[in-house]
């Protein structure tokens, strides 16, 4: 587990002082993979470095597997930190050793026989499937094959704790999506705790079992990925899901004139949130037989989070005034956000 504890972090200079992090309390628990996501600037990056005090908070305690690391000494410290690993944005490989010497690097301070070390590397390129890049070096890998020696490396000491920073965001999409796939993997394999910080809502919605968001120094929101996803509440977590959801794209089609947007006399059009309690009912059949609105849907999405399906749809009524005022009411009834868009 990890724990932060009114944590804050001030940067001074000449120039004056900056308030990276305010008072930030977080609880990562123990096998979880967490998403912390901000723009840049909101002091996520000085976060997670204050996770294995790579920089040392102004105030406040960090607890790692229950031992405060702000009472640790130089030679506990580096101990505690060898079972924290940590991966970067620019891989951060020794150019002029090959990936088997890049992995191994880490054991050089391990009471381990040169057949061990051998077995422990062959065993991590193999999980992070670069077994027959072993005497590659740096410069004839990929970005992604880069990034997957980064992670043997940082898991080199077995550590308890897994920290990214940015790791994927180098990475083209694709590459991405298998850089997520094997930090999955290895989650599941493993049970070590990982904690990822991005700014994109695409790498939190894959990957995450839980999500923190900050701005400016301050953890504004935190929740499961399905809560969050489903139920945004603040203004900065709206944002970030609005940008992942495709359906979202209404609003631009909307402001261009698009002529899927365009309504009748007495249409009105809305978008319908559905959380994993409703997503299975057939809630649109219902409300046009009971109150005889017709319901076109223009633009939707339906998706699985953690084995929970949530999505939005964008849906023209047609009927009534009073039968759609009646089917919205019905439709917010049954646990489903409606949100009027416009109306004719």
């Amino acid at each position: 587990m990890i724990r932060l504890e009114h944590v804050s972090k001030t940067f001074t200079s000449k120039h004056g002082s900056v308030e990276a992090l305010k008072d930030v309390s977080l609880t990562i628990e123990k096998g979880k993979i967490f998403g912390i996501i901000g723009y840049s600037g909101a002091g996520k990056s000085t976060l997670i470095r204050c996770m294995n005090l790579l920089e040392r908070p102004s105030a406040g305690k960090v607890w790692v597997d229950g031992e405060d690391l702000m009472t640790l000494n130089a030679k506990q410290l580096r101990e505690k930190r060898r079972k924290m690993g940590m991966i970067f944005q620019h891989f951060n490989l020794l150019r002029q050793r090959n990936v088997f010497d890049n992995v191994a690097f880490p054991l050089k301070h391990e009471k381990l026989s040169k057949q061990q070390v051998e077995t422990k590397v062959n065993d991590l390129l193999a999980l992070v499937g670069l077994a027959d890049k072993k005497y590659a070096y740096p410069s004839q890998l990929s970005g992604g094959q880069k990034q997957r020696v980064a992670i043997a490396r940082a898991l080199a000491c077995d550590p308890s704790v897994l920290l990214c920073d940015e790791a994927t965001s180098a990475l083209d999409p694709q590459i991405t999506h298998s850089i997520l796939a094997l930090l999955k993997d290895i989650n599941r394999k493993t049970g070590i705790t990982i904690v990822i910080i991005t700014h994109e809502m695409a790498v939190i919605k894959e990957i995450c079992d839980e999500v923190a968001v900050m701005e400016n120094g301050v953890i504004v929101e935190t929740g499961s990925i399905v809560d969050i996803f489903a139920k945004p509440k603040e203004k900065m977590t709206q944002d970030f899901v609005n940008m992942a959801a495709s359906v979202n794209r209404i609003y631009t089609l909307i402001e261009e004139g698009n002529p899927l947007t365009e309504l009748k006399s007495g249409e009105t059009m809305a978008m319908l949130r559905y959380n994993a309690d409703n997503t299975s009912q057939a809630l649109i059949s219902k409300i046009s037989r009971e109150y005889g609105v017709d319901s076109n849907i223009i633009f939707g999405n339906i998706e699985v989070l953690k084995d929970k399906p949530i999505g939005s749809l964008v849906v023209v009524f047609s009927g009534s005034s009073v039968g759609i005022t009646h089917a919205m009411q019905c439709l917010h009834e049954k646990g489903v956000e409606v949100e009027v868009i416009r109306s004719c």
